[in-house]
Formats: structure tokens, C-alpha cells, sequence
């Protein structure tokens, strides 16, 4: 406590004014100098506080009076910000001292501590994206330690408000100036220094995703490929058939990333509709994984085999076999590209 030859209020807001220099240099100054490109929703934050408490206790006591007194007050909070303009809080608050006087001499007999205990909820006014303005409401007990005075304050609950202002003064740090009103014994002037944490940065555009406008044909997206054929009842690839590949390779890797591809193989009529099932489906196979050696993703690609069924020139000829035994390739998400994919194919 001061003594009455001190002026208690002219030495706290020199401290106050050197804690607030202090914060300005340490975190404004690296703000300025690197501007932000990203915001964050972090729903939980802490915070100390330090301020001017006005305490103006009464007492029914004969014997005692309590001193009004204007003394430090020191705070700490923890909340969770439920949306931009909702949060609630727990706090815990000392609020100084007051003196007890003997009425009879005069003297000081004790002093009279008071904290607080509250949770409470809070509602933000966004002024703009640096500033807001609050206010709060909730529930508290306001203790003292001088039990054998009756002042009407010893563990009492009550309602408690106050206004707020905050700014925003580096990513993740927010300042905020408080009024709180206790009772009609105790007000108190804040300086709280708050840190948020607990998510992710978000990007400060609404909607990132990239706007891909449509275009009327396939310019860019023609493949050039006539597929490749496959010898009588087996699934190896030809040299010119991996030369045809190579090149196909080539110009799928071009296309955009989430263009996928489906190879479709297909086999002749000789042999069960089974075992032609089978042996398309192998035909595709092989192709993919040899697309696969050349750079294209394995998730882009989907092999089927369509057995004997889909034939392009009838079944029983030697050059219809031919043709039959063999494999192509369909492009899968071009509509997201080219109004219309007929032109395509």
C-alpha cells in the first residue's frame, strides 16, 4: 500500500505507460514490417491483465471503517470464442487493498484484499478488422481476507459488466482496454494483453479454388492415339505398340491433373467368352502399368476389359480378329474443360 504523502494514481499510470511502451516496441513494430497475407480463427485464448481498481467499501461496523481507496489491480482469463461475436470467459482478479481504520483512534488496524472469481460471456462489435468493441455479463465471488469485518462482501456472489475495446495488434496478440463494475464497492480500468491459439491459418480470400472457364472445343485436349493391337491369345506389347504408347505417354502428361483415363481392351472371338474376358482385362492391365513406368499416376488410370463383346468390324475375319485384339483409351473429366466433349471424339 502507498502512504498519504504518495499520490498512488500518478505512480501506477507511469507503470501502466511504460507497460504499453514496452508492448508497442515488441510487437507492433514486426506487424508494420511484414504485411499479412493470412488470418486465423483461434477460438481459445489467455490473457494477463493489469489496471486501476476503485475500491469503496462500506462497513456497518461501529467499531471499524473501511478507507475508499484507488489501488493496482492485476487479472488473468481464459476463453473460447464461440463465433466473431460470441466467446465466454473465466477470470480471476485481484483487486488491491483498502485500509481499516479504528474509529475511536484513527489508526490502521488491517487492510481489506479483495478477488474475484467469475465466468461470464462476451459479445464482439467488429469495428473493422482491426478494432472491436465488447461487452460482457456473468457471475462472480468477490472475497476478502479481513474476516471479522461485516462489509457485505465476504464471499458474496453477484452479477458483474463491463465494456471493452480491443485491438488487433499482431497476428494471434490482441490489446484490450476494460471497464468491469463489481458492485458498488468495486470498478476496475483493465489493460489486458491477449494471446489466441488453437487453429489453423485460413486464407484471407473467401474462396481460392481457381475459376476454370469452359471452352467451346477440344483445342488442347485432342490425344492422338489409334490404339494398339495385340498378337492371337496373349497380352505382350509389340515394340510398335510401345512406341505408341511413349508417345500417348507424352501428351497425357500435359493435360491437367485431374483429367483421368480409362484404357478399354477388348479381345477376338476364338476361345470362351470367359477366357476373353479375362484376357482383355489382363490387355488393359499391362497397358496401365506401362503408363504407369512412363509418369502417369496410377490413380488417373482405370483398366477394363470388354472381352469379346464390343467388336469394330465383326468377329470372323482375319483382319476383324485383328482389329478386335486390342486396346484404347478414353479420357474421363474433359466436361469440366470443353463445353462440348462430342467434338472430342
Amino acid at each position: 500500500m502507498f502512504s498519504k504523502t504518495e499520490n498512488p494514481s500518478i505512480l501506477i499510470l507511469t507503470v501502466l505507460t511504460m507497460v504499453l511502451n514496452f508492448i508497442l516496441v515488441c510487437f507492433v513494430s514486426p506487424v508494420n514490417a511484414e504485411p499479412n497475407t493470412t488470418k486465423k480463427h483461434d477460438p481459445y485464448y489467455v490473457g494477463l491483465g493489469l489496471g486501476l481498481s476503485f475500491l469503496q467499501a462500506k462497513s456497518s461496523s461501529t467499531v471499524f471503517s473501511i478507507e475508499s481507496n484507488t489501488d493496482i489491480a492485476f487479472n488473468g482469463v481464459a476463453g473460447y470464442q464461440f463465433d466473431e461475436r460470441w466467446s465466454t470467459e473465466l477470470s480471476w482478479s485481484y483487486l488491491g487493498k483498502s485500509a481499516i481504520h479504528s474509529i475511536a483512534t484513527g489508526n490502521v488496524v488491517g487492510h481489506l484484499e479483495y478477488q474475484s472469481f467469475g465466468v461470464g460471456g462476451r459479445y464482439h462489435f467488429p469495428i473493422n478488422e482491426s478494432w472491436k468493441a465488447s461487452a460482457t455479463v456473468g457471475m462472480g465471488v468477490l472475497k476478502n481476507n479481513f474476516q471479522s469485518i461485516s462489509n457485505g462482501n465476504n464471499g458474496d456472489s453477484f452479477v458483474y459488466a463491463g465494456l471493452g475495446v480491443s485491438w488487433k495488434m499482431a497476428d494471434s496478440w490482441d490489446l484490450r482496454a476494460e471497464y468491469d463494475l463489481y458492485n458498488s464497492d468495486v470498478q476496475v480500468l483493465f489493460f489486458k494483453l491477449i494471446k489466441r491459439f488453437g487453429s489453423a491459418a485460413e486464407n484471407l480470400l473467401a474462396d481460392t479454388t481457381p475459376v476454370i472457364v469452359k471452352q467451346k472445343n477440344c483445342e488442347g485436349f485432342n490425344v492422338k492415339f489409334e490404339g494398339i493391337t495385340f498378337a492371337q491369345g496373349t497380352s505382350e506389347l509389340s515394340s510398335k505398340s510401345k512406341q505408341s504408347l511413349d508417345k500417348l505417354a507424352t501428351q497425357l502428361l500435359t493435360l491437367p491433373e485431374d483429367i483421368k483415363f480409362e484404357i478399354r481392351a477388348h479381345a477376338d472371338d476364338v476361345g470362351t467368352n470367359a477366357s476373353n474376358y479375362q484376357l482383355s482385362l489382363v490387355r488393359s492391365r499391362i497397358v496401365r502399368d506401362y503408363l504407369s513406368k512412363k509418369g502417369i499416376a496410377l490413380s488417373r488410370m482405370d483398366a477394363q476389359g470388354y472381352g469379346e463383346w464390343y467388336a469394330k468390324k465383326g468377329k470372323t475375319s482375319p483382319s476383324a480378329r485383328k482389329d478386335n485384339r486390342r486396346a484404347e483409351l478414353v479420357l474421363i473429366g474433359l466436361e469440366k474443360y470443353v463445353e462440348d466433349i462430342r467434338s472430342c471424339f
